[in-house]
């Protein structure tokens, strides 16, 4: 019996070595398949001219850019304050030009609103042009916000800050990308303001429906330029002022 006894320790004690040694092997095996980091090689001074030369030649280009982003927006307004200014001296006026306000149709500014959803509509499909600063990371921002609000599932992880925070992280920040959101909001302002320009002195101006200003050409020009310049601004300014002037409107009587 204690021969038994001790043969059977024996056997358990040369199991255990042996589940000892395959589990050593088996962590060998998983670490062989584990990829090797390769030792980064040291650049050659070709190769470190090559790389300095192509940074400034991308800080160039982007500063390049930049200025055009500007310059087409400016450009825009510029022509727009042309064309009206052309018009003006020319005679050519405004279909509502001597239309006043009364008190009891302060809804006129509604047509403000109209025409700041209209400059909407129409500056929207040049948005996406290269000369408006939309680039690469815009058109990607755009199709993952399509695909999230197509896929609820996908919509559940984009909102995970985590994972927010590990997209960004693994993607390389451009230095001027800051700048080029600056300059594409600047130069699609410009060009909805010069489209709002050119919509406020064919139809009517903010000063001239508030009674504020003479009925003349020169007056109507500024004003045209004045209520182009908030048209442009989009619709939300004017939704405020809308609703400035109601309670205004609504407290005075």
């Amino acid at each position: 019996m204690e021969k038994d006894l001790a043969k059977a320790e024996k056997d358990l004690a040369e199991a255990e070595k042996n589940l000892t040694e395959a589990f050593k092997d088996l962590t060998a095996i998983e670490k062989a398949k584990e990829p090797t980091a390769t030792p980064k090689r040291e650049l050659t001074e070709a190769e470190k001219e090559k790389e300095k030369a192509d940074a400034k030649q991308e800080k160039t280009d982007a500063k390049r850019w930049l200025k055009y982003i500007y310059g087409t927006g400016v450009g825009i307004l510029v022509v727009s304050l042309v064309i009206v200014g052309a018009l003006w001296y020319f005679g050519v006026g405004s279909v509502l030009k001597n239309y006043t306000v009364t008190a009891a149709s302060v809804s006129i500014f509604a047509i403000f609103y109209l025409l700041a959803q209209f400059d909407e509509r129409l500056v929207e499909p040049f948005s996406n042009l290269w000369a408006f600063g939309y680039s690469s990371s815009d058109k990607s921002a755009d199709l993952s916000k399509k695909d999230q609000g197509s896929d609820p599932s996908t919509t559940n992880q984009g909102s995970d800050p985590s994972k927010a925070n590990q997209s960004s992280d693994s993607k390389e920040k451009n230095p001027y990308d800051d700048a080029r959101k600056e300059a594409r909001v600047v130069s699609l302002w410009c060009f909805a303001s010069g489209v709002g320009i050119i919509l406020c002195y064919f139809t009517v101006g903010l000063l001239q429906v508030l009674g504020t200003i003479p009925s003349s050409n020169l007056s109507h020009l500024g004003d045209a330029i004045l209520s182009g310049v908030i048209v442009g601004g989009g619709t939300k300014p004017l939704h405020d002022l809308i609703n400035l002037f109601d309670n205004s409107s609504s407290k005075s009587s």
